[in-house]
């Protein structure tokens, strides 16, 4: 809103504005992937690790 009438205000004096007026953001936090922890028996280990080819598109 602040920057379609060409006012500049950096997000840390937002923070504090929005704090003394006791507002608080309500976007989600950073998405967290688990750590795989055992291997999928289904999922066949085709290449084993090996990762040295000779050329492109060959395993």
């Amino acid at each position: 809103m602040l920057n379609n009438e060409d006012v500049l205000i950096g997000r840390f004096k937002v923070r504090r504005l929005m704090s003394e007026l006791g507002l608080i953001c309500k976007q989600p936090g950073p998405h967290a992937y688990k750590q795989a922890t055992v291997e999928m028996p289904d999922i066949p280990n085709r290449l084993n690790r090996e990762f040295g080819v000779s050329r492109p598109d060959r395993a």
